[in-house]
């Protein structure tokens, strides 16, 4: 039980940890690169052709404009909660094979990292976080038993629809 409970709470102190150290992110405008995704999702310039990017470039915006608009808040949100659940996700890989102090240390050291402010106060950045997150989803399925190892090929799959440098 306390194994647990120490992986439950380092988890909460690692997307604590980043949150905070980009929560100014919701405050920032959009950048001039945002400006494309968000006029094909509004139908003002052609749809994305190619898997290229698709899920980050695409389908992210398409699902975002609906509930956030225009408002840049809700688009830095949801990117601050992808490199939150990123972090999380990461220190679980860690806890597997390391001591759960050492994973915290590594995850914190990886949430609070500056070279993710792109990601954070950038929308069209969403990319690096996203396909980080499925790259460590698909990881995580190849440690699991049986036939689940397979849900590795499509969360594979769909990181380099995110973001092609997953390769």
């Amino acid at each position: 039980r306390s194994r647990a409970a120490a992986g439950w709470l380092g988890g909460l102190l690692v997307a604590a940890a980043g949150v905070w150290v980009f929560r100014g992110a919701p405050g920032y405008f959009f950048s001039a690169d945002d400006f494309p995704a968000l006029a094909r999702a509004a139908g003002l310039l052609p749809r994305l052709q190619g898997p290229w990017r698709l899920l980050s470039g695409q389908f992210y915006f398409d699902l975002l404009r609906p509930i956030a608009g225009l408002d840049a808040r809700g688009y830095h949100i949801a990117s601050l909660l992808l490199h939150a659940l990123c972090s999380v996700g990461l220190y679980a890989l860690l806890r597997r094979r390391l001591s759960t102090p050492a994973a915290l240390v590594g995850a914190g050291c990886f949430a609070t990292h500056p070279s993710h402010y792109a990601a954070a106060y950038w929308v069209s950045a969403v990319g690096a976080p996203m396909a980080a997150l499925l790259a460590f989803a698909a990881l995580a399925a190849t440690l699991r038993p049986g036939h689940a190892r397979w849900l590795a090929l499509p969360l594979f799959a769909a990181a380099l629809l995110a973001r092609e440098s997953v390769l």
